[in-house]
């Protein structure tokens, strides 16, 4: 089985907690949780933002930036992208490739891991599928596992974590586990890493 990767670059370990004194205290606590750790994870002090990069600034200002002036964070980016018609054929090929690599270093980062193993702790004690993977550090088959079993999560903390990712990173087969690691040379060095379509066969 393919599993995909789905591991978000982050600045450091998650500060956040999920508050659970009341189902409406959770629920809030779980929505600000997140958003704080969208702005984080998705920002690495050793790269620059996509929004910021030379090969995407014109295209996040045309399609993303919506006449704002305000930075477009990286997870805006991949959603703003995810959701054009034709993105394939819009943004530029330079920034495809970025995005790919963006995507692809996401794969590897073991802190993303961390990330599902404290928001996802109950399931994943019960999912003995998933927990078989909780060793795997950096191959993206912990979130991959929870992912595949969605229906089964019963952790709002932990639905809502993996939902933030379904959209932007999950819907890319290019970052499947043997795709990436055989290619991987090649894609780098043709600078051919593109975003997925369901119009390409």
């Amino acid at each position: 089985m393919i599993f995909i990767f789905v591991l978000i670059l982050s600045v450091g370990i998650f500060e956040q907690t999920v508050q659970a004194d009341t189902q409406r205290s959770n629920s809030n606590g779980i929505r600000r949780a997140h958003r704080a750790t969208d702005e984080k994870l998705l920002l690495s002090p050793s790269a620059t933002p996509l929004a910021s990069s030379i090969e995407c600034k014109a295209d996040v200002q045309k399609y993303c930036a919506k006449g704002t002036a305000q930075a477009v964070t990286n997870l805006k980016v991949l959603q703003c992208v995810d959701d054009l018609d034709n993105a394939v054929n819009l943004i530029s090929k330079e920034c495809q490739n970025r995005i790919y690599k963006f995507k692809y270093n996401m794969t590897h980062d073991v802190r993303f891991d961390d990330g599902a193993v404290k928001y996802c702790a109950k399931d994943i004690k019960y999912l003995d599928e998933c927990n078989d993977h909780t060793d795997e550090r950096g191959t993206g088959r912990l979130v991959s596992c929870l992912y595949d079993r969605l229906s089964n999560i019963t952790e709002p903390s932990c639905r809502n974590f993996i939902n933030q990712l379904q959209s932007v990173i999950f819907t890319d087969w290019r970052l499947s586990e043997y795709f990436s690691t055989a290619c991987l040379a090649d894609i780098t060095e043709l600078k051919c890493g593109r975003l997925d379509d369901d119009s390409d066969t």
